[in-house]
């Protein structure tokens, strides 16, 4: 399952704050990586280049225009939005996270763990290290 981080469900922050710019229009709550030209975009595992998350956006911004990210330290949720302690995080896709039992990731990213069901510790891991393929079914 992916979780979806809007303005409304990011309560707080006291994780480190780094500022960017927007390469694409971004929202608050999403994992973004930077390209190399500088600019912010949705990370996703599709691919090693945009797997390898910088942070996760804590503002809205336009195309050109500043936005806000943490880059890592303990991030506060809505309530339930985790079933408990000690998951692991992982990058999905569009700037989205999942546990690491739902993983179907082609390039694994590790975001964090929860640290309860209304927060989890920001702790980018990019492995860079691709899924390997599986065998066709017979």
């Amino acid at each position: 399952m992916a979780f979806t981080f809007t303005a409304d469900s990011m309560l707080a922050s006291r994780a480190g704050r780094q500022v960017g710019v927007a390469g694409e229009a971004l929202t608050a709550g999403l994992f973004v990586y930077q390209n190399g030209d500088g600019l912010l975009f949705r990370a996703s595992s599709a691919a090693a280049p945009s797997a390898a998350v910088r942070g996760i956006t804590l503002s809205a911004a336009a195309i050109g225009q500043p936005v806000v990210y943490s880059t890592g330290g303990p991030i506060q949720v809505q309530d339930d939005a985790f079933d408990g302690e000690g998951e692991l995080l992982v990058l999905s896709t569009a700037g989205k996270c999942q546990t690491h039992a739902d993983i179907d990731a082609e390039v694994l990213t590790i975001i964090g763990w929860t640290l309860g069901t209304d927060s989890f510790e920001l702790s980018i891991g990019a492995t860079g290290l691709t899924a390997p393929a599986l065998p066709e079914e017979v």
